[in-house]
């Protein structure tokens, strides 16, 4: 079971990836794709490579705090983490087929904030 759970989650992963892909390459290299200053191709290339340097060097910061400030770290079981991954996915694939930009940290924050208070253990003054 655990197994077919982590392939579950590997595939919500990607959903989840190429929804931040649409959502926030396009309002960080629009205007610059825009204006011919840079291919599709190379905003692509730009925004993977930055995501990637990013996520490396200042990334362990947010992942502390998305990790166990918001609710304990104990309730990010595989199955629970997985419906968190799933709803950020969610909520981003609406906004990229409706245009809307929206925010990655937030849609993130507040799928945590619902399991914290789906299971009661939201901690609120982290909030």
């Amino acid at each position: 079971m655990t197994s077919a759970l982590l392939l579950v989650g590997i595939a919500v992963a990607i959903f989840v990836g190429f929804n931040i892909g649409g959502s926030s390459t396009g309002v960080a290299f629009g205007p610059a794709v825009g204006s011919r200053v840079v291919s599709k191709l190379g905003a692509a290339g730009l925004m993977a490579g930055f995501a990637l340097l990013g996520g490396w060097t200042v990334g362990r910061n947010v992942v502390a705090t998305m990790g166990g400030e918001i609710v304990p770290a104990e309730l990010f079981t595989l199955g629970a983490s997985v419906g968190v991954l799933f709803f950020v996915g969610l909520a981003l694939l609406v906004s990229n087929l409706f245009g809307v930009p929206a925010s990655t940290s937030m849609t993130a924050v507040g799928a945590i904030v619902g399991l914290g208070l789906a299971i009661g253990r939201l901690k609120v003054d982290a909030v």
